[in-house]
């Protein structure tokens, strides 16, 4: 409810959660999209999640999430080993480019992308 609050999203009682690995190489990235599209089930999507996670220190740059709120100004953030991000499955995103030398798996970006449905 507090997560629901800080994005003015209404409360809404979870009907399943929906989850994705990935892992972002030199040259990777994601275009511009929302989370509700027309693939089966995404219109039930109500709070969007990525967790951030990789090999220590970091051996990439880029892949950064860059969030689109129409009226208002672009936010970029840089992911961060062990952190949650947060946010409407209807914003406009993406992810930024990756750098990583030598393009060896381990040293990639990881996230764990999930999504809260509705009933």
């Amino acid at each position: 409810p507090g997560i629901c609050g800080q994005l003015a999203i209404a409360e809404f009682e979870i009907g399943r959660m929906e989850l994705h690995l990935t892992s972002h190489n030199d040259g990777d990235y994601y275009l511009w999209h929302t989370d509700i599209g027309k693939e089966t089930g995404s219109a039930l999507r109500r709070l969007t999640f990525v967790y951030y996670f990789f090999h220590e220190p970091r051996q990439f740059s880029g892949g950064e999430l860059g969030l689109y709120p129409k009226g208002k100004d672009p936010v970029i953030i840089s992911p961060e080993n062990n952190s949650i991000i947060f946010f409407n499955p209807s914003l406009l995103h993406e992810v930024k480019p990756i750098v990583c030398p030598g393009k060896i798996f381990e040293n990639g970006r990881f996230t764990l992308n999930g999504w809260l449905h509705t009933p």
